[in-house]
């Protein structure tokens, strides 16, 4: 601790309930803190058990190993959770002996309670930014049923009564926090940065991946969740082989980036199905890397099984990522990511996940990629720096 902010900087203390190495949002507000002249320590719960500890000019991340386990586990889950307070509170206290003032910035309800508690223990030294990525009720009824995800809502509500400000990624979100803490909440999108963009045209990029130019490219990229559609996705080939679809199996390729534990399952039922020649499993690869497969790609697979209220608001990153990249996404209709893309003219929905279903709507993007309306003008809307300047005014605004 003692070689931290030499200059004696304005001092951000970031919880995060995950990889901070992982987590783009995190990164991106933490660049641009360090931008603006603040000093930044991350405290990231480090869940897979493999990042080490950091230290650049005006940022240090602490990744911490708590309970792990090679499955996800209910209840190592909330053990480890209340652990990371406690740790929370230990690095706060420690950051306070050397610091006069300080702004917490809480990310996600399962960090607020031990910012709240050192806010409570040093009141004149802490403001606390809680920034929700969630809707914490549902995600919690999700995961433990309605019972706990309403006690958990209503945990979060008392804990609003100690934040300074809040901030979130969408509409719903903001409606939702301003309904329970009646006041204004801010809205900072999940944007890309701008820098990360690759600047060259779709065939160019296919060049550099080795990708075979006149293919019909389909790309997933995330974790490889029970609750992602890829299953379903190995059906909808299935499907298209054993039926007429034009010449759309002779140019279809699906690459699917990224790892998780749906990962063996993919790769054991593509030999089954012998599906090699029109499915590739590509592995985790950097978010650089990963943008250059979603800009050489026609179509950005976005499609999740799982029906709560927070999958039906959620705004994933790969959405923007995709608009921004000039790919056409498919969405589940009915959810509030379906009607922005309709709104801007960015892709497809589905009504449910069916095999056929999504097989048409696969046929429709591919029979029509040359001659729907182009979305390039759409990225210069949706990047991080057209918000950022808001973002900051937030933090300034609590040190004065």
């Amino acid at each position: 601790m003692r070689q931290l902010n030499p200059n004696n900087k304005n001092f951000i203390f970031i919880l995060l309930a995950s990889s901070y190495f992982i987590d783009p949002r995190v990164k991106q507000e933490v660049s641009t803190l360090i931008k603006n002249n603040y000093f930044v320590y991350v405290l990231s719960w480090d869940r897979e058990g493999i990042y080490s500890d950091f230290t650049d000019k005006n940022l240090f991340v602490k990744s911490v190993k708590l309970l792990t386990s090679k499955t996800f586990s209910k209840l190592l889950f909330i053990f480890s959770a209340v652990l990371f307070q406690f740790l929370v509170i230990f690095n706060g206290i420690r950051i306070l002996s050397r610091n006069q003032k300080i702004i917490i910035h809480a990310n996600d309800v399962n960090t607020l309670p031990s910012a709240v508690l050192l806010k409570k223990l040093f009141k004149n030294k802490i403001k606390i930014i809680y920034d929700s990525h969630e809707l914490t009720p549902a995600v919690y009824s999700e995961w433990f049923g309605h019972f706990i995800g309403d006690i958990i809502g209503k945990i979060e509500r008392i804990l609003l009564k100690s934040v300074n400000e809040i901030i979130t990624v969408s509409p719903p979100i903001v409606k939702h926090l301003e309904s329970i803490s009646y006041r204004k909440v801010n809205l900072i999108w999940n944007y890309p940065t701008k820098d990360i963009i690759p600047n060259s045209d779709k065939l160019m990029m296919r060049h550099t991946l080795g990708i075979e130019k006149e293919k019909f490219i389909i790309v997933y990229i995330g974790s490889l969740r029970p609750d992602i559609a890829l299953l379903e996705l190995l059906d909808v080939i299935v499907y298209i082989k054993n039926n007429s679809y034009a010449n759309l199996l002779l140019n279809l390729k699906i690459l699917i980036i990224g790892d998780g534990p749906l990962y063996e399952n993919l790769q054991k039922l593509i030999q089954k199905y012998k599906l090699d020649e029109y499915v590739e499993l590509i592995g985790r690869v950097n978010r650089e890397t990963s943008l250059k497969y979603l800009k050489a790609a026609d179509l950005s697979y976005i499609l999740f099984t799982v029906k709560g209220l927070n999958t039906q608001i959620g705004m994933p990153w790969k959405l923007f990522e995709s608009l921004v990249s000039n790919t056409k996404v498919i969405v589940v209709e009915g959810t509030y990511a379906a009607s922005f893309i309709k709104k801007y003219n960015a892709g497809y929905t589905i009504n449910k996940i069916n095999y056929k279903e999504i097989a048409d709507v696969i046929f429709n993007a591919y029979s029509n990629c040359h001659n729907e309306k182009s979305t390039t003008n759409l990225c210069n809307n949706f990047i991080w720096e057209n918000q950022e300047i808001e973002f900051i005014k937030i933090y300034n605004s609590l040190f004065i």
